[in-house]
């Protein structure tokens, strides 16, 4: 295994943001990652994307393919990582782990959720997900609780 390291770094304001939609809060922070890191998009290897549910919280699907275009990073495989909320934790160990390995030198890992275009009662169902549907959510025991 060879040493890795973080080149850059970039975020957002966390918040509802109003008006603001999931790919744009995507493309924001990753363009300040690529120039806090000095890196251009051709540099990019591999684009990994942590997230959850954003196809149920927007209705769009294939959202690492439609954040890495956004951003000019092309022609490179882009995925999706799902893993509740531990999804941009797992994008960045296999991110990690495609570098340490030497199968990529430069990969961007992105991490965004935007639950603000649903009505709470729908966010709740859609966090509920993550639970066991074959026993927790079925007995009512879930790390989410809807006040009525």
């Amino acid at each position: 295994m060879r040493d890795v390291a973080v080149v850059g770094v970039g975020k957002t304001h966390f918040g509802a943001l109003e008006g603001r939609d999931l790919r744009s809060l995507a493309v924001e922070a990753c363009e300040k990652c690529l120039k806090n890191g000095h890196v251009s998009p051709s540099q990019v290897e591999a684009f990994y994307l942590g997230n959850f549910a954003g196809p149920s919280f927007t209705g769009q699907s294939h959202l690492a393919p439609y954040i890495s275009t956004a951003l000019g990073i092309l022609d490179v495989p882009a995925t999706r990582f799902e893993a509740a909320c531990a999804s941009s934790g797992s994008a960045f160990f296999h991110a990690f782990s495609a570098v340490a390995s030497g199968l990529y030198d430069c990969v961007m890992v992105a991490g965004v959720e935007k639950m603000t275009s649903q009505p709470t009662a729908r966010v709740t169902e859609i966090l509920a997900g993550a639970g066991d549907s074959a026993g927790e959510i079925k007995a009512g025991s879930t790390f989410i609780t809807r006040r009525p």
